[in-house]
């Protein structure tokens, strides 16, 4: 019956089924003519209807609905006729659209989803954050006075290094759950329009035992949410000290000596250096906290030297050239110069965190299993064609593996950055022109992976806007919980997000 209305001709006096006769749209005389022996072989119509074209009667009682020979909205009508009460049926059929009433349940099977992730979100956070405690302690009672670059020294700064991104990968779970916890609280699960929402004002009606059971349990989710958001200040703060991550490159660990350039300040560290210009290779010493800072006066322009020591004598070392910046890039951590490639190095990997960030939002909503979705491609199914139909039916595993590809992809890259960093700021950039060669190599392949994921944002936005249309476009279905147009919606933003970073 739906997809006899739904392929309905568009031309008035084509046909007349039940529908359009109980919409008053034609006369019984219309109705009469439509149950054709053609459309009862390619079941387009029914047993009652088909009574109706010999010239009979039927009454489409319990029984005869229950065995296939009438339709729901005739069994409603006939009950209308004979109790004259009114029933609200799950399909509802209206002279330009069909009203499907199903209730989804998207958001809360969303809440509950989250149960499986945060008890091993906090349980890893808690296990961390210990073993961060036992690390700070241990950097407090070590004598820095006498480090040296070795073991120990590239141990304390790479678990930094590795802790400065654990930081911000948990700010944004935690911001995850704070998110999706307080959306549910507050929106769903709905009640019906123009209702208070009882968690306020106990004295309104509760409509069903499930939203009952929500509406006493609410409390619990607004104490998670509390937690979440205390443990998202607590991370946001701990990942505030890329200045310390700075002064242990540098060795620079009494910021006020530092800054007062004082001579008598025993951690001066001298680090063996080398650089390889054209054929020749060139061996110094450089004296690590020992800079440098001159401006000329014409072009108000900044220069930055480092001093070094060559053959017994002391000599200062302009950091202009980027070939030799590059080969000594260890060095450049004291801000405002620091190393270029370093610097975006991280941006890049603050994006990688960002993408990361967008791929667990996003996985949430997913249109498998999303009734109203399935629905609808049960009709598609069974012959109902709306235009683009096809984008949609393909849009759902093409987002998969859309979001598989950067969620693989970006993994890599990021851990090859975070290697990447800790050479650049432990050794330096490459020396030998074939590891640049191989380095230029290793960008391209990069280059060609982003531009794959910009291809497939727009191949992913044509399909899925192109699926929205084929979803909305003739407005001929409306469902009573439409989570499918959110999704979408939700899916085209964050594609336009990919596309841009």
């Amino acid at each position: 019956m739906v997809l006899s209305y739904l392929n309905r001709p568009q031309e008035e006096g084509e046909f007349c089924s039940y529908i359009e006769y109980s919409l008053e749209i034609c006369s019984l005389e219309s109705y009469r003519e439509f149950c054709t022996s053609d459309r009862l072989s390619e079941e387009k119509c029914n047993y009652m209807d088909r009574q109706y074209y010999l010239g009979y009667t039927f009454i489409c009682n319990l029984a005869n609905y229950q065995s296939g020979l009438c339709s729901q909205v005739q069994y409603i009508d006939y009950l209308e006729q004979t109790q004259g009460e009114s029933y609200e049926p799950k399909i509802s059929f209206f002279s330009d659209y069909i009203q499907i009433n199903i209730s989804s349940f998207v958001f809360e099977e969303m809440w509950c989803s989250i149960g499986d992730y945060d008890r091993p979100i906090f349980l890893s956070f808690i296990i961390l954050l210990g073993l961060f405690i036992v690390f700070l302690i241990f950097d407090m009672v070590i004598n820095k006075k006498t480090l040296t670059p070795g073991v120990k020294y590239y141990i304390i700064v790479i678990i930094y290094m590795l802790y400065y991104v654990i930081f911000r990968i948990y700010t944004i779970l935690f911001f995850v759950l704070i998110s999706y916890g307080m959306f549910v609280t507050f929106l769903h699960p709905s009640t019906e329009k123009d209702v208070y929402d009882p968690f306020f004002d106990p004295s309104q009606k509760i409509y069903s035992d499930e939203e009952k059971k929500w509406k006493d349990d609410r409390i619990y989710a607004l104490i998670f949410c509390g937690i979440c958001l205390i443990l998202f200040i607590m991370v946001m703060i701990l990942g505030f000290y890329k200045k310390l991550i700075h002064n242990y490159l540098l060795f620079n660990f009494d910021d006020k000596n530092v800054e007062n350039n004082n001579e008598n300040f025993n951690t001066t560290i001298k680090r063996n250096a080398s650089i390889k210009i054209g054929k020749n290779s060139y061996d110094f010493e450089i004296r690590q906290n020992k800079d440098l800072y001159l401006r000329e006066n014409r072009t108000n322009k900044k220069y930055y030297f480092k001093e070094v020591e060559f053959q017994n004598e002391i000599y200062y070392l302009k950091f202009s050239n980027i070939g030799l910046k590059d080969q000594l890039s260890w060095n450049e951590f004291k801000f405002p110069y620091i190393n270029d490639i370093f610097a975006k190095l991280s941006q890049l990997l603050i994006y990688i965190i960002v993408m990361a960030y967008f791929i667990i939002t996003i996985s949430v909503w997913k249109m498998k299993n999303d009734i109203t979705y399935d629905y609808f491609l049960d009709l598609i199914d069974l012959g109902y064609k709306p235009k683009y139909y096809k984008y949609l039916q393909k849009s759902d595993d093409l987002n998969s593996s859309f979001y598989n590809y950067i969620l693989y992809v970006y993994l890599i890259l990021g851990i090859f950055i975070m290697i990447s960093l800790a050479k650049y700021a432990f050794f330096g950039g490459f020396k030998n022109m074939v590891f640049n060669w191989i380095a230029l190599f290793i960008a391209i392949i990069i280059t060609l992976l982003n531009l794959i994921t910009f291809v497939l944002s727009i191949i992913g936005f044509i399909y899925n806007f192109l699926g929205f249309y084929s979803y909305v476009g003739k407005n001929d279905i409306a469902f009573e919980s439409d989570t499918v147009f959110f999704k979408i919606n939700v899916r085209i933003f964050f594609l336009y997000i990919y596309f841009y970073i």
